[in-house]
C-alpha cells in the first residue's frame, strides 16, 4: 500500500481498539470510540467491518474487508 488511510469505525469495538493500542505499544484500551468522534478520517479507507477477538498481535491479523474509497 504505502499510503496513509483510515480504518472505518462502523463495526469498531473495544476488542479492535485493544489490539490496535497494544500494537502501538500501549497496554490496551479501556473503551472504544465510534461515529467519527474525533473527526473524519482520511478519504482512503483501507479496512472496514473490523472483527478482532482481542488476542491478535496486529490489527492486520483481525478479520476485515479491504476497501478503498477515494
Amino acid at each position: 500500500m504505502g499510503e496513509w488511510g483510515s480504518i472505518c469505525d462502523d463495526e469498531w469495538d473495544t476488542y479492535d481498539a485493544s489490539v490496535l493500542c497494544r500494537q502501538l505499544g500501549f497496554p490496551g484500551a479501556l473503551r472504544h470510540t465510534h461515529s467519527s468522534q474525533f473527526g473524519y478520517g482520511l478519504p482512503k479507507i483501507w479496512m472496514d467491518n473490523m472483527y478482532c477477538v482481542g488476542n491478535e498481535k496486529a490489527i492486520s491479523d483481525c478479520r476485515y474487508c479491504t476497501v478503498y474509497h477515494a
